[in-house]
């Protein structure tokens, strides 16, 4: 970590993003970026989503087929547009992706050799073992070498990105401790920044990307993040 990262507690920022078909719904889709707090760029992402389906027993219909009709009109359509989810990962089974996504988060949080050895063989297929070992060499090379160098946020953790890692931890009880711990909400840090800073108003969007599309939105979020973690710091100085 270099001394201006470790001047922000941290070297990297995860943020992750999750659409689900009503408010307190089970993922349907998700998006995470990891940003280096001093250059401002992304270093390395990961989205996936379920593969549409008409099957009734399939899981992405089974979800769809309860989802409210303001989801069905505004995230469906971008979870369902093939060309924009073409080259990103794709699974039929809700378990296998989020299990996906988090053993890519656990590369970068540090947990990563607790979390593989523990993982039953049946359930880590060789491309999530592939993206681990990519993932392990961006994290390495990016600098994020220990525990605390990269943290976890979310616009607003609770309910649906708390229970994408709720839904995997549930399914193996001896990763309790693994984390993330904890997830920090930039809500949190928005009405912080609001009370420290009163005049200087919102932060600024990206300038291309679509709303709802899990990896924009992460972007947007990890990147409104950077900034208020260097608004408050400067403001304590």
């Amino acid at each position: 970590m270099t001394d201006q990262a470790h001047h922000y507690r941290c070297s990297h920022v995860i943020s992750i993003d999750g659409e689900a078909p009503f408010l307190h719904g089970p993922c349907a889709a998700l998006g995470a970026v990891v940003i280096d707090v001093v250059s401002e760029r992304v270093v390395d992402q990961f989205a996936a989503r379920l593969i549409p389906s008409d099957d009734p027993s399939s899981d992405f219909a089974r979800l769809k087929g309860v989802a409210d009709p303001w989801c069905l009109a505004n995230i469906y359509p971008i979870l369902e547009d093939s060309e924009r989810w073409a080259g990103r990962n794709q699974f039929d089974k809700q378990g296998a992706m989020l299990l996906s996504f988090f053993l890519w988060w656990s590369a970068w949080s540090k947990s990563v050799p607790e979390a593989a050895s523990r993982a039953a063989s049946d359930e880590v297929s060789s491309e999530m073992a592939w993206l681990l070992r990519c993932t392990l060499e961006a994290a390495k090379s990016a600098g994020a070498t220990k525990e605390g160098d990269a943290i976890t946020v979310a616009d607003w953790c609770y309910p649906v990105e708390a229970g994408m890692f709720s839904s995997v931890l549930s399914s193996h009880p001896s990763w309790g401790l693994l984390g993330p711990k904890p997830i920090h909400e930039i809500a949190t840090l928005r009405l912080a920044d609001s009370l420290a800073n009163p005049t200087l108003g919102p932060t600024t969007q990206l300038d291309t990307g679509c709303p709802h599309d899990p990896l924009y939105d992460a972007e947007q979020s990890g990147m409104e993040c950077v900034t208020l973690l260097k608004r408050l710091r400067k403001r304590k100085e």
